[in-house]
């Protein structure tokens, strides 16, 4: 995820709102470049909350196939403490330096939001948090031998195998929100939260299918197919938006190609964004394959999600994701270092 993460973040800067009216370049230049180191401590903030999450969560999942019991766990045990201790410190130094984050620099003309950057990073680390006492919680529970506390911790065990997908939601939301909805990049990246938000669902509400009574169980399948019918509806809409605004843009590139043809540079530069937003029709095609697996899932039963292997569910997903990013890393890698 992070490599298509670091792609689609050259794009999104590249297709950013257009602006309205001649500024000051001097100002402008230098209010993008604070903006910019801005990000980058935002970035250090969220980096340093997960940098040792992975370890953890993966050392955590490995544990939870073995069943929680018998010598492996009980070796295995004082290493995951650590960790998890290491994990809150790190989630207690991010908090910190997104305290210290100063105000978004003004006079950048976007729509995003620094505040919510912020909040959103402060809600995910409080996530992770809870889950780091969910874990010691687990381990307190082997070291007492009991099997039904173990049982009823074994959903929030598998909550650490998707607890980083909602951010990834979040972020991509956050970037959404400063491209107008008359860009086809607002869908583009819509398609992405989408994906995340498909991604979630499913991970979510299998293991509470699979961890539930009965009752529980049909609780979270009826949960599950409400959510897809939503991705489905609401991807589907993205797509033929995205569609709409392509067509306008592709037709206005196309103008100004025309209209550049005594000027080598900025014909260069129109065959530039011609490619560039040619390639967001791949993007639709993605949100096209997850309607259409969100339409599919949206008619599951709680037996039917039982038996499924989490792998079958997750790897159509998967894929999505993957294909999404290599989108995103065409378009970056387009767009160069600038005019030639």
């Amino acid at each position: 995820m992070r490599r298509g993460m670091a792609a689609l973040a050259a794009l999104v800067f590249l297709a950013g709102p257009a602006v309205s009216q001649p500024l000051d370049s001097v100002k402008l230049d230098r209010a993008v470049a604070e903006a910019g180191r801005w990000s980058e401590q935002l970035g250090r903030a969220i980096n340093t909350g997960t940098e040792a999450f992975e370890e953890l969560n993966g050392k955590v999942q490995s544990l939870a196939g073995t069943g929680l019991a018998g010598p492996a766990a009980a070796a295995a045990a004082p290493g995951i403490r650590q960790l998890i201790e290491r994990n809150r410190a790190n989630l207690i130094r991010s908090n910190a330096m997104l305290a210290a984050l100063p105000p978004y620099p003004a006079g950048v003309p976007t729509e995003i939001s620094g505040e919510s950057l912020v909040a959103d990073a402060r809600a995910q680390n409080g996530r992770l948090l809870r889950l780091l006492g969910d874990y010691e919680a687990v381990f307190e529970a082997m070291g007492k031998n009991d099997s039904e506390a173990l049982k009823r911790a074994m959903p929030r065990m598998m909550e650490g195998a998707f607890a980083l997908v909602g951010q990834q939601k979040l972020l991509f939301r956050n970037r959404q929100a400063i491209v107008p909805a008359s860009d086809s990049t607002h869908q583009a990246l819509g398609i992405a939260v989408q994906i995340y938000r498909t991604m979630e669902a499913v991970a979510r509400q299998t293991v509470a299918v699979r961890f539930g009574d009965a009752a529980g169980s049909a609780e979270a399948a009826a949960a599950l197919r409400d959510e897809m019918k939503r991705v489905a509806a609401d991807t589907a809409a993205l797509a033929a938006a995205g569609r709409r605004n392509l067509k306008r843009e592709m037709n206005e590139f196309e103008s100004l190609r025309r209209s550049s043809a005594s000027n080598p540079a900025e014909a260069r530069l129109a065959d530039r964004a011609l490619g560039v937003t040619a390639l967001e029709e791949k993007t639709f095609e993605v949100g096209d394959r997850l309607a259409a697996f969100a339409a599919a899932q949206a008619q599951s039963t709680a037996q039917q999600l039982r038996q499924a292997a989490g792998s079958s569910l997750l790897s159509p997903i998967a894929r999505l994701e993957s294909d999404y990013m290599d989108v995103a890393a065409e378009q970056a890698a387009l767009t160069g270092s600038g005019p030639e």
